[in-house]
């Protein structure tokens, strides 16, 4: 287990019902007002009997579950965690989180402070203690161990560096979190997995018909999915895919356009070139010539 800051004792709210951890913690003062501030953070993974229960609590918290299953209640209400489920809670909400016995929690965490938390939070989140699930959970992920490892460093960057990120956490929960219960049903799973199968065949795809067909189910009912759980529709997914494909593609030296179009499966290089730029608003010509100047 590590824990980093040798300038403040460590927090009694740290749990020590944790089989590994890494964690960070700043100075601990309880600011209610300015602007935001990371007090803590880090990663747990918790023991099977693991339970936390907090009558009162002095920060907001934010808990992003990767792994394991356990219960979370908030005030009156319990909520189901699993993988990719994350919650927020505010200082005046009471709180209890428990692991699964055979299955425990591995989780994220961190605690902020300040009006700005407050702000941020209800403008973006829209609620200071709430449960959902987030579609896109590699974008939260990075960004938490991002966080972490700013956390950790402690140099005289660290604080406003950490600000900076906890914002962009946030922004980015409201992106892909699914508020209540719209993700526990059949049509989050077969969105998941179309989502999880487009993911892997996309250089094969270049139609709706094909992207549905390959997920074995009808348009209106893939794109009603997308509507319902994504910020885009099949098709845009697909082509953001390919797209920054043939943008890393086009990293490398002395790669043409029409290679990079080969190597995302349009045979027009003109019709490549457009779907790029309608992606990137610029044309992927262009593209290569900003990284061959570098």
């Amino acid at each position: 287990m590590t824990s980093l800051n040798n300038s403040v004792p460590e927090p009694e709210y740290f749990s020590s019902q944790v089989s590994d951890s890494r964690r960070f913690y700043r100075k601990l003062d309880i600011n209610r007002t300015g602007a935001l501030k990371v007090v803590a953070g880090g990663l747990e993974k918790t023991v099977p009997d693991y339970s936390i229960a907090r009558k009162t609590f002095p920060y907001f918290g934010i808990e992003f579950i990767i792994a394991g299953k356990g219960t979370l209640t908030l005030g009156d209400t319990v909520h189901p965690l699993s993988r990719a489920a994350l919650f927020t809670y505010s200082p005046e909400i009471n709180h209890t989180i428990s692991s699964d016995s055979e299955n425990p929690l591995v989780k994220y965490f961190i605690n902020i402070t300040g009006n700005e938390a407050e702000e941020l939070m209800q403008r973006y989140i829209s609620a200071k203690s709430a449960v959902y699930h987030i579609a896109a959970p590699e974008s939260i992920l990075l960004t938490l161990e991002e966080l972490i490892r700013t956390g950790m460093l402690d140099t005289p960057y660290t604080d406003d560096l950490c600000t900076s990120l906890a914002r962009i956490l946030i922004m980015k929960i409201a992106e892909s979190a699914l508020k209540g219960d719209s993700f526990s049903g059949k049509s989050y799973s077969t969105y998941l997995r179309c989502r999880k199968t487009i993911e892997a065949e996309y250089l094969r795809l270049f139609t709706l018909a094909d992207t549905a067909k390959i997920c074995n189910v009808d348009e209106a009912y893939l794109c009603r999915l997308f509507k319902k759980f994504d910020y885009s529709t099949p098709y845009q997914y697909l082509l953001k895919l390919k797209m920054n494909h043939a943008a890393e593609f086009l990293h490398k030296p002395s790669v043409s356009v029409a290679e990079a179009a080969e190597e995302t499966g349009y045979s027009d290089q003109f019709h490549f070139s457009r779907l790029f730029k309608s992606v990137f608003g610029i044309s992927p010509g262009a593209f290569s010539r900003l990284f061959s100047k570098t």
